[in-house]
């Protein structure tokens, strides 16, 4: 397990980067960094590979602090690519699978598992340059788990990948995590997070807001959110005097009850002024949950936008 423990990290000018950040990241749980850019996520990330040490606070993994020996440990799928554009396929795989203590055997045999599973179908001759984002993108998630590291922490991994390729992606880090493995997904996207994690850090502005199992989390917040999918006029909603919008797509919205006593009068109201094809009641998502945590002059109007397409999709 890796444990993160109170930690800081300041920068030139006072600026705090990482506020006292505290949790805990089990093996066989995919744990969620999440928070909008510039919230301390890539900062937390670098403390963990020890790239940056903390001002304060600790870092251990299996009880031990974590020093340079936690790089032949950890796989890491940063968000920017890193991979050297005029190499070819299989050399930067048996660069970065050697650079974990691997012998060039083993990591045949992990490039032939790997680029089946990935169904990754190229000639491993190609050089990175030639490839589209998608399998660059490919490429670089083998080079971060190509040397079997029980830490992986995948930074925005669905950047470049098309949805039949994303979902392939839910699936392999699914089994990773049946593995055993300790995975960290950092991400900015809320609804991407809410299907796959176990356990949520939510951080803004380098400080915790919440963190543990997702599902203590939901219903820390109760149980006053309705999902409403209907025909019409979605711009009457706000009018609603049960409940106010906290997410809404042209034909789905996300409500909160004012009160718990009002879901009678609710169902009368939509039923109203809507053609309502599907009402039930929920625990809130994560976006409304960020919302009702975070002042709102406090949230970056572009995590937003991202949010409103992220969760408008099926």
């Amino acid at each position: 397990m890796l444990e993160v423990r109170n930690i800081v990290k300041r920068f030139h000018g006072g600026v705090v980067a990482v506020d006292h950040l505290s949790f805990n990241a089990p093996n066989g749980a995919i744990t969620g960094i999440l928070g909008p850019n510039g919230a301390g996520k890539t900062t937390t990330i670098r403390m963990i590979l020890n790239i940056l040490q903390p001002d304060e606070g600790e870092i251990l993994f299996d009880n031990k602090p974590v020093d340079d020996w936690i790089k032949n440990l950890v796989g890491y799928l940063p968000e920017e690519r890193g991979l050297y554009q005029k190499s070819t396929i299989r050399d930067i795989l048996h660069y970065f699978g050697e650079l974990k203590g691997k012998t060039r055997s083993e990591v045949d045999a992990a490039i032939q598992y790997w680029t089946e599973r990935l169904q990754f179908q190229y000639p491993l001759t190609m050089k990175i340059e030639e490839l589209s984002k998608g399998n660059q993108q490919k490429v670089q998630f083998m080079a971060a788990i190509i040397g079997d590291p029980q830490v992986i922490i995948l930074d925005e991994p669905f950047t470049g990948l098309d949805p039949l390729n994303q979902l392939l992606l839910n699936d392999i880090i699914a089994e990773l995590k049946s593995n055993q493995k300790v995975v960290i997904l950092c991400t900015h996207l809320l609804d991407a997070a809410e299907r796959l994690c176990d356990r949520i850090v939510l951080i803004n502005r380098g400080k915790q807001l919440l963190q543990g199992s997702l599902g203590a989390i939901k219903e820390q917040f109760g149980s006053t959110f309705v999902t409403v999918e209907f025909q019409g006029d979605a711009t009457i909603l706000p009018q609603c005097p049960y409940a106010h919008v906290t997410q809404s797509t042209p034909n789905r919205a996300e409500l909160e009850l004012r009160s718990t006593d009002d879901f009678p009068a609710l169902l009368k109201w939509l039923a109203d002024h809507l053609d309502v094809r599907k009402i039930e009641r929920q625990t809130p998502s994560l976006l409304s949950i960020f919302l009702k945590v975070v002042q709102e002059n406090e949230i970056p109007a572009e995590f937003l936008q991202q949010q409103e397409q992220s969760y408008g999709h099926p």
